[in-house]
């Protein structure tokens, strides 16, 4: 994946080969459930010819479990 792409990795719909029979979401769904349910962050690097490689962060407690239901 080439770096000028990099900031556009998680937005939804985003795609490289757009046309190639999928939705482009699911890296977006990634980084929402990371970051919103878990609590935790990614960051995607990527080299020029190769693909990306992917720093997941996870906190040993989910955010979305210490906030009251209500």
């Amino acid at each position: 994946m080439p770096r000028r792409h990099s900031p556009q990795t998680f937005d939804a719909f985003f795609a490289t080969k757009l046309g190639r029979g999928s939705s482009h979401v699911g890296l977006h769904i990634v980084h929402n459930v990371v970051s919103s349910v878990l609590g935790g962050d990614i960051v995607a690097k990527s080299v020029e010819g190769g693909g990306p490689t992917f720093r997941v962060g996870l906190p040993l407690t989910a955010t979305s479990l210490l906030a009251p239901p209500f």
